[in-house]
């Protein structure tokens, strides 16, 4: 085989690289939409999360870390989750995405940040864990994707 040969092949496979990596998904036009923030408990007894309890959802949190107010079992731990729909469908659109939770005095005590976002069906979502979250106090959960912001709500307390 001709080393010119060899050459026009090598050149021929690497130009078409980025289409086989989903190149063509990451284009300029491709946008995002912050369609929700939730929060959820972890609960200890069995692993499973609680249902979303940041508002408007109804919810008391009150001594969660022995299953008490509304909680249905000890929960210590919060999943933070951001949901978001894209167009096209199938996309990877650039961030960064900004996951934060911000307690009562304006202070952020846990952020997250994801510099691209991959959707599968015009959908995604991402997390962000907080840990020891059982007496937090009333926080607000952030997330915010270039000029759109969505917050959601929760308070956490404790006490005899």
């Amino acid at each position: 085989m001709k080393i010119s040969h060899i050459f026009a092949c090598s050149i021929a496979f690497f130009a078409s690289l980025p289409l086989a990596w989903g190149g063509e998904k990451n284009n300029s036009t491709a946008s995002a939409v912050i369609s929700g923030v939730e929060a959820r408990l972890f609960y200890e007894g069995t692993g499973i999360l609680s249902d979303n309890i940041a508002s408007p959802a109804p919810f008391s949190g009150w001594n969660t870390m022995i299953g008490e107010g509304d909680a249905k079992q000890p929960a210590n731990d919060l999943l933070v989750t951001v949901s978001l729909t894209s167009t096209p469908a199938e996309a990877n659109v650039k961030g960064p995405l900004i996951i934060s939770v911000v307690n009562e005095k304006g202070r952020t005590i846990a952020s997250r940040k994801f510099k691209s976002l991959f959707f599968k069906d015009g959908k995604a979502v991402k997390a962000l864990y907080l840990r020891d979250a059982a007496c937090i106090g009333k926080i607000t959960l952030k997330a915010r994707l270039g000029a759109q912001e969505r917050i959601g709500n929760i308070e956490l307390n404790c006490g005899d």
